[in-house]
């Protein structure tokens, strides 16, 4: 509840929300342009961008109150899919499900989807991944497939965003378990099948046109893919521990409890021949819920994208996480719903801890984008506006600043510079401001270049600035420079 009071804009949010908004008036066709312009390779993204742009303008609060309405969207989307998947009907059970829901808000290494409002559309997919899942599993319990809904709802959340191709294997499978377990036939999860296949076909060949057609936000597979695919697969792990490092150990202790009772409760019921069939059901669910997720992280990386701990490239975990937990909750409502006594209140003392750490977890990371958010204003409060004024119309200044507060990006490029300068102080349209980038290396200017080292000239020209916010420093070189990664300025050599 607190979190949009103290969020705001990051990142392409500053282009997309806030230059966004001077484009054209709301629920103009101008701003219908450009919102279809900033990705035309995504067009289910674009009623969520058009209609969040013209109702929230550049307001920071909307947009952070909007995000966190659709987190809890997903967050209900994740509970009815566990209910429908564990057909939960015991209090514990319910009550396992629903603290699913709330773990999603949760996450520390959910980071993007929870506090970058650009994502805000791609995050409402999620809620409809989980409906989309509810839809086919009630259905096939009533030998319906919904053939046309299943495919236009899953052709919707493919254009708005890749990371959701290969899901209809997950779909498909999920509906192979529930009849290998009786609870629906075979030939409504076939049909339904073929229209997921066909709506990931249509998605395929409009991605396949955009990338004929040179749409500028078209992305390619990358020739290392396979390395990238291993890497960010064996990344993953680690990955979640890292986002809340301050309290790895705490959650490590509570998580590896959690799993070894899991696995306590699954072997014992392999050697019951009562509880056996219940028990291959919630293992197979859970293995097949693991896959979609690792899916997902497969086609990110197909396109470069890494998994990261913490900052706005958490993206790439963000349907990982959603069948996380629900792999999550059908595992614990088996266990718990099988354990008696103490191994009972051992397992529910480790959850409760767990979910304990969770919270801090959480806590501790959006107190990073807190911070980078105050970070932000206060640069552009502080900004040397006479200074920049003062510089020619068409001056190059060079941003040399920390990118961000642990991942959270505070304006770590240069479009989010440029779009808040310009919103902030329009006087100053025509200034270009190149931020430094330590990932870039060294960078130098001989003047009349400016490069990092090894790399092509970024700009030509000798209207050139420097611009350092810790100490609110501004000023024109007097030759050439290098910035060095740790931020210092020397003369070139």
């Amino acid at each position: 509840v607190w979190q949009p009071l103290l969020l705001g804009f990051y990142y392409d949010d500053w282009d997309l929300w806030v230059y966004g908004s001077t484009r054209g008036s709301p629920f103009s066709l101008t701003r219908l342009l450009f919102m279809n312009y900033t990705n035309p390779v995504r067009p289910g993204c674009l009623p969520g961008r058009f209609l969040g742009s013209s109702l929230f303008g550049a307001h920071p609060l909307l947009w952070q109150g909007a995000l966190l309405l659709v987190n809890c969207a997903v967050a209900v989307s994740i509970v009815a899919a566990a209910r429908a998947l564990t057909q939960a009907r015991t209090p514990a059970g319910r009550a396992i499900t629903a603290a699913a829901g709330l773990c999603w808000l949760l996450l520390p290494w959910n980071a993007a989807a929870r506090f970058w409002s650009a994502l805000l559309p791609n995050t409402s997919m999620i809620a409809a991944l989980g409906l989309l899942c509810v839809l086919l599993v009630r259905g096939w319990e009533k030998h319906r497939s919904r053939p046309i809904a299943a495919g236009a709802l899953y052709l919707w959340i493919c254009l708005s965003y890749e990371a959701f191709y290969l899901q209809w294997v997950t779909l498909i499978l999920i509906g192979v378990v529930l009849w290998r377990a009786r609870r629906n036939g075979l030939r409504p999860v076939l049909v339904s099948g073929v229209a997921l296949i066909a709506a990931q076909g249509l998605a395929g060949l409009w991605n396949l046109y955009t990338k004929q057609a040179g749409y500028w936000t078209a992305m390619s597979v990358l020739p290392d893919w396979v390395g990238i695919v291993r890497a960010n697969l064996l990344r993953l792990a680690p990955a979640t521990l890292q986002s809340a490092a301050e309290i790895s150990a705490e959650i490590l202790f509570c998580g590896l409890i959690v799993i070894a009772m899991w696995l306590v409760a699954h072997i014992r019921s392999f050697g019951r021949a009562a509880d056996r069939p219940a028990g291959t059901t919630s293992a197979l669910l859970a293995g097949v819920s693991i896959l979609g997720g690792l899916l997902s992280v497969v086609v990110y990386s197909l396109a470069g994208r890494i998994v990261t701990a913490t900052g706005v490239e958490t993206r790439s975990m963000m349907v990982f996480n959603f069948w996380l937990l629900v792999a999550g909750s059908v595992l614990t409502t088996f266990t718990l719903e099988r354990l008696s006594g103490a191994p009972r209140l051992v397992f529910a003392v480790a959850l409760a801890g767990f979910g304990l750490c969770l919270a801090v977890g959480q806590v501790l990371r959006a107190s990073d984008w807190v911070t980078a958010w105050s970070q932000q204003q206060r640069i552009l409060v502080e900004a040397p506006v006479s200074d920049l004024k003062r510089t020619e119309p068409n001056a190059r200044i060079i941003l040399v600043n920390p990118l961000g507060v642990n991942g959270a990006p505070v304006f770590a490029a240069p479009w989010d510079i440029n779009s808040a300068i310009t919103w902030t102080y329009p006087f100053l349209q025509g200034r270009r401001i190149i931020v430094y980038s330590p990932w870039g290396g060294v960078m130098k200017w001989d003047g009349t270049h400016l490069s990092y080292v090894g790399q092509p000239p970024l700009d030509t020209g000798a209207a050139l600035y420097l611009w350092r916010p810790a100490d609110m420093s501004f000023w024109r070189p007097a030759g050439p420079f290098v910035i060095n990664r740790n931020l210092t300025i020397e003369p070139a050599q």
